[in-house]
């Protein structure tokens, strides 16, 4: 029986990624209805609703929850509707693919796993960097190069102006963790001015994680240029993945032995979402669902210490410890 997907919110995310990832997902694998799209604008849920076939558009959550007869959720709303929503699906009793951050702070993640938990609802947060080709790829190249001594994230964006842009550096800060497969044990953050009359706030980190692997971030928001570089070292290789985010390919590249190798990485498609790791991600969420098995992860759980750093962030905090 096809399992009936709901996609709330009609947004960026949904025009650029979920939505193409859904479609995909149903010309590629089948077995998916895509039953409604749900925005409080209700010409843009109209305006998703006939690009990618969804079967109706609603304006409101408890009506597409009522109406639609869903089996599962992809939910992208603003970020401060992100667990309000999350949280009336789960209720429902529909496993839930939640975009990030899933709360703007640790306490009100932990109180969204307590819901879903109580509701005996199943989830996962939509850090696409978990899901990337290229950082999977590096992951399991650094893994057999030997122990991982230390990793950085090197991220760049042109004219981003945003009050707060630690919920798109979160990314990083979550991906590193990813990367070397441990904990912040400890962060020193300093802060920059960037862009035209210092208008924007960069963010330099650097620190050790669980292990004592060595950690760096570094994050300019009007830098002039869009660049998103993750750096390991492991063993006596360095590996280093470039993304793209559509615009070019991602490249990864291992250095080793005083030689470069050039890694050639698989994707679907040099579409975004697929070579971002969002067709991934919506793709693990229906093939559990399908199969009637457990989410994979990372679970609302697993995303409280990386909320944690972007809080530390956004508050202009000089350091983190973990608790």
């Amino acid at each position: 029986m096809a399992v009936r997907v709901g996609l709330f919110g009609a947004g960026w995310a949904a025009r650029a990624v979920h939505g193409p990832s859904l479609r995909d997902y149903r010309r590629r694998r089948g077995g998916i209805v895509l039953a409604g799209v749900c925005d409080v604008d209700a010409v843009r849920a109209d305006e998703v609703r006939d690009a990618f076939g969804f079967e109706r558009s609603y304006a409101s959550v408890g009506d597409m929850l009522a109406g639609a007869g869903l089996d599962a959720a992809v939910v992208a709303v603003s970020i401060p509707q992100n667990a309000r929503v999350a949280g009336a699906c789960l209720k429902a009793g529909l496993p839930v693919l939640l975009e990030k951050p899933p709360g703007l702070s640790a306490l009100r993640v932990v109180a969204l796993d307590r819901a879903a938990r109580a509701a005996r609802g199943r989830a996962m947060v939509a850090f696409n960097r978990r899901w990337t080709p290229a950082l999977v790829r590096l992951r399991e190249l650094a893994a057999k190069a030997g122990p991982v001594h230390a990793v950085r994230c090197d991220m760049r964006r042109v004219r981003r102006t945003d009050p707060d842009f630690s919920t798109t550096a979160v990314h990083a800060v979550d991906a590193l963790r990813f990367l070397a497969g441990r904990d912040y044990a400890r962060l020193d953050i300093t802060y920059g001015r960037c862009g035209p009359r210092g208008r924007a706030t960069s963010y330099h980190v650097v620190g050790v994680m669980d292990g004592g692997i060595a950690v760096g971030l570094d994050v300019v928001p009007m830098a002039g240029m869009d660049l998103e570089r993750y750096t390991v070292h492991a063993g006596g290789q360095t590996l280093i993945a470039d993304l793209g985010h559509g615009k070019r390919a991602d490249g990864l590249t291992v250095l080793a032995d005083g030689k470069e190798r050039c890694v050639k990485v698989k994707v679907p498609s040099a579409a975004r979402h697929d070579v971002g790791g969002f067709y991934q991600e919506v793709a693990a969420l229906l093939d559990a669902v399908r199969r009637g098995g457990a989410l994979p992860g990372p679970t609302i759980a697993d995303t409280v210490q990386s909320v944690a750093v972007m809080a530390a962030l956004g508050k202009g905090r000089t350091r983190y410890r973990a608790e």
